[in-house]
Order: structure tokens, then sequence, then C-alpha cells
């Protein structure tokens, strides 16, 4: 692994940046000398637009002037990926799913520092709209891409990417616990406890790994009450349906307007959204039981990972260094000796 990197950047609609940005990650127009693109891969593009290039110049024009037109993440690929390209659309798969358009670009110089653009809108993928609809408030953004704790969980799955194929990294300053390298012909204390601090650090993984499945539930269930909470809006009706008939002007008798009567759907969508509201609290309910237990058998796990560490720690240890000077002989004749110096 080069580089543990994982950037977001994003553009405004009044400065056309989209379309700019992705000619050049695809290596088009002013940048078609670019020779390090090796993959371009789009996918989830609306059925109004050809391809993304003509899906982001369509968010150029039709997002709000002081909108953002796209959003990107520029991520590093581990040199120990066999296939770069799989490795890269492995992880976009689990960081967006299936509810953005968007394009992957790999780069690749041959300097041994892979890395891949990803150019995709934050509003949501829903077909059937016109473009005009489609860039408007009727397909509201994904507010929760531009928090931090998105962030931090995008970096949470990017790092569980990197150690399938790269098991033993550790990112810079994690406070993770460096196992340390298997020495030949080590004391039996040394490999008991470098391998009471890998049963500690594998625990700790997992819990991480639990966590982040945790989120994307919750992720998932908060994004499903949203959408049926938007689909089950009541339209009040209008003050001119209030009234029955119209009043009379100057002895003329104006023809009754039929009111449009919406009181009778309100105690079944009141019902509905009754139901639903306990269906969601009992998943709420499932996923916290499921939490607590997962978060017990952690702790667990944690609690007799750190017992097999004291018991290693309290074995007469044998630091490698000393290890490799077993054999260094230091002569005291050759140490001038110093006098002690007399207390008045």
């Amino acid at each position: 692994m080069a580089t543990f990197y994982l950037r977001t950047r994003t553009g405004l609609a009044c400065e056309g940046r989209a379309l700019k940005h992705m000619s050049y990650v695809s290596g088009i127009g002013a940048y078609s000398d670019k020779s390090e693109v090796k993959h371009i891969v789009d996918k989830h593009i609306p059925s109004f637009a050809a391809d993304a290039l003509d899906f982001f110049d369509l968010s150029d024009k039709l997002e709000r002037q002081n909108g953002r037109s796209y959003r990107s993440l520029v991520i590093a690929i581990p040199r120990e990926a066999p296939n770069a390209l799989a490795w890269a659309q492995s992880l976009v798969d689990d960081l967006l799913k299936d509810r953005h358009a968007y394009r992957l670009v790999i780069h690749d110089k041959g300097d041994g520092n892979p890395h891949a653009h990803v150019v995709f809108s934050e509003r949501g993928l829903k077909e059937g709209k016109t473009p005009k609809d489609f860039f408007s408030r009727q397909n509201a953004k994904d507010r929760s891409i531009s928090t931090k704790p998105w962030l931090k969980q995008a970096k949470a799955v990017y790092l569980m990417h990197v150690r399938t194929v790269a098991p033993d990294y550790v990112p810079p300053n994690s406070g993770e616990i460096k196992i340390g390298p298997k020495l030949k012909g080590a004391k039996p204390s040394y490999t008991d406890q470098r391998e009471a601090m890998s049963e500690r650090v594998d625990t700790v993984r997992k819990g991480e790994r639990i966590a982040v499945k945790l989120d994307e539930k919750i992720d998932a269930l908060k994004a499903e009450i949203e959408q049926e909470r938007r689909g089950h809006k009541v339209a009040t009706p209008s003050p001119s349906s209030r009234s029955t008939a119209q009043p009379q002007q100057r002895g003329k008798t104006l023809p009754c307007v039929r009111s449009v009567s919406v009181s009778s759907n309100v105690p079944q969508t009141q019902e509905q959204l009754q139901r639903q509201t306990l269906r969601h609290l009992e998943m709420a309910v499932q996923y916290g039981e499921e939490a607590s237990r997962i978060a017990m058998e952690a702790d667990q796990m944690l609690h007799d990972a750190n017992m097999r560490l004291k018991a290693a720690m309290k074995a007469p240890f044998t630091p490698s260094s000393q290890v490799l000077r077993r054999n260094v002989k230091t002569s005291s004749t050759n140490t001038p000796r110093v006098p002690k110096r007399h207390m008045v």
C-alpha cells in the first residue's frame, strides 16, 4: 500500500465545473493528451442522458446557480490489488450503492501510484423524470453526503477494502497496536506476545467492520422512513374548494361549485402512518438489540485478548534489538574510570 488517501471535492454549477472536471478525469478535449487514463465506467445514468458527459453537462445548466453540480472522490488504489478496476468498482458499489449516477475513471502512470476518480451526483436516482424535474427540489439531494460522519464512514469502508488485499496495513495516526515482524529464532515469550497482540488487533478490526455494517443499516432505515414520509403527504384543500357554493352577486345566481373533499382519506392515511411508525420502531428495536449483542460479544473478545496479552507480558521478554546485540561483548577495560566527587 503506497498511500492511504481518500479526498472529496465539489464544484459550482454557475462556473460549469462539472463538465470541466469530467473532461479532466476522462482525458478528453483540452486534456486529450493524458495517457494515464486506463478505464472509464458509467453507471446508473438516467435515460434522458446519453452518457455521463451529457448528464453532468445538464447538471451545470439545470442546477441552482449557487448549487453543487457534482461531487468527486479521489481514491488511492493499493499496489497489492491484482485488478485495479475490479477493486475500485467493488469499493464504489459499497459507497454509493445504486442510488447515484456516477462515472468511475482509473488513472495509472506506471509509477506505482494508481488511483481512481469517482464523479457523481448527490441527487437520488429516479427514472421517469424529465431533466428539469431531476435537478429540482422534487428530487432532493442526499444531505448526509456533505457531512463529516459520511466522510468518516467512507474512510472506514475504504480501509476495509484496503485490508482485503493488504491485511497487515495500518493507516498512519490510527492508534492501532503495531504487531511487529516475525523473528527467526525468537524466544517463545516474543511469539506469545505477538500472537496476543494480533488477536487483539483482529478483535478491534472485527468491531469496526460490524460498526460500519450497522451504520449502513441505520442509513437505509432512515432513507426508507424519509421516502415513505414524503410519499404520504396529504394535500390541504384550496380556499376555493372549502365552500360548497359561491355567494350571489346582484341577483344573479351562480352555479353551485362542487367541493373536493379530502377528509375521508385522512383517517386512512393516519392509520397507515401509525402502522408504518410501529414497524419502523420494531425495526429500530431489532437493530438496537443486535447492536447490543454484538457490542457484548466484542467486549468479551477484547477482554479475552487483553488477558492473553497480560499473561504474555508477564513472561520474560527479549526485544529484537537485544537479540541482535546478543553476541556483542563490551570490555570494561576500555571504559575510563570517573572518580567520585565528594560532597562538602
